[in-house]
This record gives C-alpha cells, structure tokens and sequence, in this order.
C-alpha cells in the first residue's frame, strides 16, 4: 500500500480566481445532465473539471470550492424548489452544498497522501460515495436527487450494484482521467459503462409474465367521486385500478356509504384497486399516510408510508416492508417518497412482491422539471430489484416501468386522466435485491480502514 505523505506548498494548495469560475462552470454542466435537458453523460466532464479544480488544493481551500461547486450544481438542477420552499431553498441549496463541501475536503486529504494514482481514484470515488450515501440515506434530511448514478440511468450494472454504485464507477473514471498512467483505464471505463448503457436503454421491454391489465388514474382534485367516475373507464378486463396518494384524506373503510360504493364498483370492473388514504395508528392517537389494496371481498393489506417528505405533515411513519397478497399475486405498494430510496422496494421485493403498484403525488404547482426528475428514482428502483412498476401520480408522471428500468406507457404531466397498460409478474431476484445493497457500506468501510491504516503506518518523520 502506498500512502505516502505529499505536503502540498502553500502557493500550490491555493485557490485561484480560474478554480472558482471551474467550480461553478462544473456545477453548471452537471445540472445539465438531469431533466429537463437530461444531457446524461454531462456529468462524467462536470466531475472531471471539479477533480481538476481540486487538484493541488489544501483541505480547506478544497472544501470551499466543493461548497460552490454544490451551490451552483444543486442550485440549478433542483431550481422547482423555489417553487415549494421560495428564499428557503437557499438554506436547502447550501445544507446539500456541504456534503460536496466535505467531498472536497476529503479529496484533498487523500491527493496529499496517496502516490499510486489507481489508488487515489479508488478513494476519491470512495470519499464521493460516502458523502452521497450518507447524505441520501443517513442524513436527518435525506435527499437522494441528483447523483451521477440517477444522471447516467437504468443500465447492465444497477441489477448488480445499484444506482450508488453505478455513482462510485462514473466519479473512479473521472478521478482516473486525471492521470496520464490512469487515463486508459478511465476512457475504457466510460465507453463500457456508455456501451452498456445504450444497448441497455435500446433494447425492447420484455413481454410481461403472468400478464396483469391495470388502469392508472392521474387526477389532483383527491375528489372520492371524481376518482370513482374515473374507474369506470377502465376497459374490459382490467384487473387492478391504481389511484394516487391520499386519493382520499378520511379511512373510508371507517366510512359505510364510500366503502359501499367502492366495493360495489371492484364488484362492477371485477378487480383489485389500489389507492391512497389516511388511516388511524394502532393506538389510535395519529395518522399514516396509507396504501390500501382492496376488492369486492374488502380489505387485502395495507402498508403505511415510512419515507415522509420533509417539511410537510403526512402523519406517523411507518415501519414495515411487505407486499399484499391479491388474487393477482403479491403486489408491492410502496408510496411516493418510499421509493425515493433504496430500502423499502428491496424490503417488499425480498419478501416477495411480484410487481408494484404505486400511488404517488407531485402537486401541479411545484413544475414541470420537479415531475420529470422524480420520475427518475422508480425507474432504477424497477431496474435495481427487476421489478414492474405501475405508478399513479396526481399530475404526473404516471407511468408503466419495466424491469430493466425503461418506460412502457406514460401520460403526459399536469394533466387528467387515465393510463391503461399491462405489467408483468416476476419472482426472481437481482443480485442487488440479495447483496449489491451492501456495496456502499463495503466500500466506504474498505476505504476508511485502508486511510486509518495509512496514517497509522506512515513512518514519522
């Protein structure tokens, strides 16, 4: 191992005007990458003109182009928040702004001391990961948008290793187009990960197994009524109706004459419908954001929201994982922000969820751009778990995903109606779903010995 010291000279560590104006040119075209451009591969020269920033830099000065770099990537790309939060967004901007400010810093710390450039590449996507782990998962305000793994999509190694993962391989070939002994392998890199990529997304999706016909309904008014009219366009056959989150504010199996009426109408369309409410806690003294699965019989399952969205009241977290049984199999039904993360669809996968019925909902008034790249993150949970998704938002995007991450049918955003399509029933499980998870935790934990080790051993001059 090589971990020698490598002080930097105080002219060298420096931050110059040009390293500011790359900063924020890097974070510029990083936003490019995400929607509404969804320029993807933006992102590969976004992190090389950040690492070529940082290079030779002190920790401090590191962690302070890494701030800007943060305010101008997220700034941009995640704009819509002015929409939601107005001048607090600015606060939000500058909190996510930290964790590439620490990215900054602990890319300095690892160029001062490690001489093998393989190496170096190796721990500068380490340092990456653990910041962008942590600030998606672990971190009170957890926020897993706009990561290099979500900009470059569904591809052959997010069944293997996952949307973080595929993050760590983007920012080692990045850190290896630094050096001219690593650069190859860096070039190599990208045109496998871009062959890989494009063959995957150019592929047609595969016919669905054991087909199921749903009908997906895309209404904000969270009207019982208009929601109930709406199933009644369901074509002949269909055999599961999916409405958004919070398609109803009360429990309406606590509600004799609405829960009368909907049975009657899964009696009338002969299916299974799938739709979000509000239902009481155990005890009684608070509320879940709820999915209820039902049909003529009456309550199937339920599962209770254990992502909330920040800021907001949706009630009391939930805490299981697990997919309903139906007479269509065993249907996933995690909610909106539930699937902002990696751990509940895996939870509901491994315990058997055949295929996933979402209700989900984006408020028209928080844009366009907002719909779009949230639409992202159950793509790669479809991809990651080879799971079909079946997601009914209240302006959008309502959309049919297959396993490989791909959009079969979508309605257009911000408006009404109905989406008919067929999804298909799948039992196997990725290798993520069993272990890739784990492929953070391993390799952050891999890369914190490897440093500790250093330092400990590093000889005293």
């Amino acid at each position: 191992m090589s971990f020698a010291q490598k002080t930097p000279t105080p002219a060298a560590s420096t931050a110059r005007p040009h390293h500011w104006l790359q900063v924020i040119l890097a974070g510029g075209c990083f936003s490019l990458a995400f929607a509404p451009l969804n320029w993807r591969w933006a992102v590969v020269p976004a992190l090389f003109l950040l690492l070529k920033a940082l290079q030779g830099r002190s920790p401090k000065a590191a962690a302070r182009l890494g701030f800007v770099f943060g305010m101008a990537a997220y700034g941009i790309t995640l704009s819509w928040l002015w929409l939601v939060f107005g001048a607090f967004s600015l606060a939000l901007f500058a909190i996510l702004a930290l964790f590439t400010a620490t990215f900054g810093w602990l890319c300095a710390i690892v160029s001062a001391h490690t001489s093998h450039p393989r190496t170096k590449g190796w721990l500068i996507a380490a340092s990456w990961l653990t910041c962008e782990y942590i600030r998606s998962e672990y971190f009170w305000l957890e926020f897993p948008w706009a990561t290099p793994g979500l900009a470059i999509g569904p591809n052959p190694l997010t069944p293997w290793i996952g949307v973080y993962g595929v993050s760590f391989a983007v920012v080692v070939g990045a850190a290896f187009l630094m050096d001219k002994a690593t650069r190859p392998s860096g070039v190599g890199l990208f045109v496998m990960l871009g062959l890989g990529a494009w063959n995957w997304h150019d592929q047609s999706p595969p016919e669905p197994k054991s087909p199921v016909k749903i009908m997906l309904v895309q209404d904000e008014s969270s009207q019982f009524d208009r929601y109930l009219a709406a199933s009644t366009q369901a074509e002949k056959g269909t055999q599961l109706i999916v409405w958004p989150e919070l398609s109803s504010s009360i429990d309406l199996r606590q509600h004799p004459t609405a829960w009368d009426r909907l049975r009657k109408m899964a009696i009338l369309k002969d299916s299974v419908f799938v739709l979000g409410m509000y239902a009481k806690t155990a005890d009684g003294k608070g509320s879940h954001n709820t999915a209820l699965a039902m049909d003529q019989n009456g309550t199937l399952g339920t599962h209770a929201k254990r992502h909330l969205v920040h800021f907001f009241n949706e009630g009391v977290p939930g805490t299981g994982s697990y997919p309903v049984e139906t007479p269509l199999g065993r249907i996933g039904t995690s909610i909106c922000f539930d699937n902002d993360f990696e751990d509940v669809p895996r939870h509901m996968t491994r315990s058997g969820a055949e295929f996933f019925a979402v209700p989900s909902m984006d408020p028209a008034g928080w844009g366009q751009t907002q719909h779009e790249q949230h639409s992202e993150l159950v793509r790669m949970r479809a991809a990651e778990n080879h799971r079909w998704f079946a997601v009914a938002s209240s302006s959008g995007v309502t959309q049919i995903v297959s396993p490989k991450g791909k959009v079969t049918a979508r309605l257009p955003t911000l408006t009404e109606g109905t989406l008919q399509g067929v999804v298909g029933r799948e039992q196997q499980l990725t290798f993520y779903t069993r272990w890739g998870w784990m492929f953070p935790g391993v390799v952050i934990t891999a890369a914190g010995i490897w440093m500790l080790w250093g330092c400990l051993s590093r000889p005293r001059s």
